[in-house]
């Protein structure tokens, strides 16, 4: 069976848990080999064993994607044992729900960090090498709330239009070199970051094994065609009625004031 990915080596960061795990082993299925970044090496070492077990290579580097150190640390390992990057998958991600007021300087830095300078990081470090070999793919998983404006996500939602606009330079000036970057903007999935955070029906919310279907294919798309953006929406609302989001959606703004920090 003809593999997509035969012989391309790939970062998968936040690979532990979630749509990390299930997109390293979809990668892996398509002939890639693995390098697995997170902080808890010890699931990282889970998967990586998983992924051996289809006959693919894979390195688990325990890595704090936030921190300039650990990203070049890591993408050295990577260069040390394979030689090359062609596919960085930048999935690490962190959200804290909070209004505004409630939002203290470590809640706002922590999220700025996980969710936007460490894809920068992680994109400086592999990205003059990939220009340097005249291809590459950089994919960005971030979020519908870097799309819309939604309540008490002020932290999160700002990084993830950040990320947007980084992405969209990524692409402009990876462009000419043949290195493309593409945003992955997923809706609601089953992840524990996803029960943490929202009141929700488990079995309506898309599964990672969604958000890794997109992925792969935007890593496969024929070079003459482009998808800068991908949008992945759950089928249906997945909202628990009770909940403090259809609670506020679907509220006046007197009714919001009321509604308001609790």
């Amino acid at each position: 069976m003809l593999m997509k990915l035969a012989g391309k080596i790939a970062i998968v960061t936040g690979a532990g848990r979630g749509i990390g795990r299930v997109t390293a082993l979809a990668l892996a299925q398509e002939g890639a080999h693995l390098v697995l970044a997170a902080r808890t090496v010890s699931e990282l070492e889970v998967v990586a064993e998983e992924i051996r077990s289809v006959g693919r290579e894979a390195l688990a580097v325990a890595t704090d994607v936030a921190k300039k150190v650990d990203v070049d640390a890591m993408v050295q390992q990577t260069l040390k044992r394979f030689g090359k990057v062609d596919i960085l998958v930048n999935n690490a991600g962190f959200a804290d729900h909070k209004a505004i007021p409630d939002i203290s300087e470590e809640d706002w830095d922590i999220q700025i960090n996980v969710n936007l300078k460490a894809v920068f990081l992680c994109t400086q470090a592999v990205f003059t090498r990939m220009c340097a070999q005249g291809s590459g793919h950089i994919v960005n998983v971030s979020s519908l709330a870097g799309k819309y404006y939604p309540y008490k996500m002020a932290a999160y939602s700002s990084a993830k239009w950040g990320l947007g606009g980084l992405t969209g330079v990524t692409q402009e000036e990876g462009r000419p070199h043949g290195v493309r970057a593409i945003l992955i903007r997923p809706g609601n999935v089953d992840t524990q970051m996803q029960h943490d955070n929202h009141d929700v029906y488990p079995e309506k919310l898309m599964q990672p094994e969604d958000i890794a279907a997109v992925i792969l294919l935007a890593l496969t798309q024929n070079t003459r065609a482009y998808t800068p953006v991908l949008d992945v929406y759950p089928s249906e609302n997945v909202q628990k009625e009770d909940s403090w989001e259809a609670k506020w959606y679907g509220s006046s703004d007197e009714k919001k004031r009321e509604l308001y920090r609790k």
